[in-house]
């Protein structure tokens, strides 16, 4: 089992950043078993995002918020989720919403959200809240924000136009805030989010949204799902004591994970991917009732109508986005979905996305890929 683990972290750690976060997404479609019915609607989803006629058609997009209700739904968002991000999903325990983006004039997809419970540290963040550990935790500050997980665009709106720039702005629209705050008793008064490698990202020079710093990117690589499993019939099989408690415990997969690397004396890769660390405060004094210098959140900040942050979107970002690719004629009506994933071997998909493209094409892949 050592050996075996070894070699699997010996092959992580021979890839950057963005190879790791194209592995993981490969290895958690690959092994996803899709029935019949995911895959009608799989057709149904692709089909049905929003692609452009003319290039000024995105002065007509009004977003809807979706949260799903039923079954097909819930099965939509998951669709988008994994089809249309380079992040791997996985559930967040804790407080969430899940949010399709629909364009309310055409009925076609624009993009997917999830609002869940922040992290319990963040040092950024923390550091420009005026945050220490006694406030956070004897006043159960983290209750009062949340932290956007998901914030991912449809293609060719987010390459095209800063799509994703929209759907973050969707994120703290009121109508997300409403349906966080009839589901939860605090008010949700700020939201933070991380870009999902290095200190460029959809968010920066974004109204609203401002940026904390970055973290340390000092973050061990994980092991694909088939060797956490294969280490844990290890523990139990090994240490049934130990592993009876763990599997109690919050977080069993890490302690898990972390119990087998102590035992085999084995030390997980660093990726060293520096993330950015960014925060929405939605009122006034946000900032100071969270740090407690003020009892009162005031007056909202802005006007967070979805119909406000849309005329934002297309005056201030997607016109310019719009126009710069005009100049260098790299626009772009092409969707992009990753369910060739689903057929395509490692080797395969490393040449497709990485590897065998000329520059522009390069270029382009993996910004549509990482936004």
């Amino acid at each position: 089992m050592k050996e075996e683990l070894i070699e699997h972290f010996n092959f992580l750690s021979n890839m950057d950043i963005k190879e790791y976060i194209l592995y993981r997404t490969w290895y958690q479609i690959k092994n996803k078993k899709w029935n019949i019915n995911d895959l009608k609607e799989l057709s149904y989803v692709k089909n049905n995002i929003w692609i452009p006629d003319n290039k000024d058609d995105y002065l007509n997009i009004k977003p809807r918020v979706v949260i799903p209700k039923n079954k097909k739904e819930h099965l939509q968002w998951t669709l988008l989720r994994y089809f249309i991000s380079s992040a791997p999903t996985y559930s967040t325990p804790g407080r969430g919403i899940r949010i399709i983006v629909i364009d309310e004039n055409s009925n076609k997809f624009l993009g997917v959200l999830e609002l869940v419970s922040d992290f319990a540290m963040l040092k950024p963040r923390d550091v420009y809240i005026g945050w220490n550990k006694q406030i956070k935790e004897e006043n159960k500050m983290l209750n009062y924000i949340a932290m956007g997980s998901t914030i991912v665009p449809t293609q060719p709106l987010g390459y095209n136009y800063v799509g994703g720039k929209l759907m973050t702005l969707c994120l703290c629209s009121n109508e997300v805030e409403n349906e966080w705050n009839k589901r939860y008793k605090e008010p949700l008064l700020g939201i933070t989010t991380t870009s999902l490698y290095g200190g460029f990202s959809q968010y920066n020079g974004l109204k609203y949204w401002k940026k904390c710093g970055t973290t340390t990117g000092e973050i061990r690589m994980e092991p694909n799902d088939e060797i956490n499993l294969r280490l844990r019939h290890w523990m139990r099989d090994n240490y049934p004591d130990e592993f009876e408690i763990a599997k109690h415990a919050s977080r069993m997969k890490t302690r898990i994970s972390y119990f087998c690397y102590s035992r085999m004396g084995v030390k997980p890769p660093i990726n060293n991917a520096k993330r950015g660390v960014y925060f929405c405060s939605l009122y006034e004094n946000t900032r100071d009732f969270l740090n407690k210098s003020n009892m009162s959140f005031g007056s909202k900040k802005f006007n967070n109508s979805i119909d406000n942050l849309t005329n934002l979107w297309k005056e201030n970002y997607a016109k310019k986005r719009l126009e710069n690719l005009e100049k260098t004629e790299r626009y772009n009506k092409k969707v992009v979905f990753y369910d060739d994933l689903i057929k395509l071997s490692w080797k395969e998909t490393k040449m497709k996305y990485i590897e065998k493209l000329d520059l522009n094409e390069k270029e382009d892949v993996i910004n549509v890929f990482f936004k």
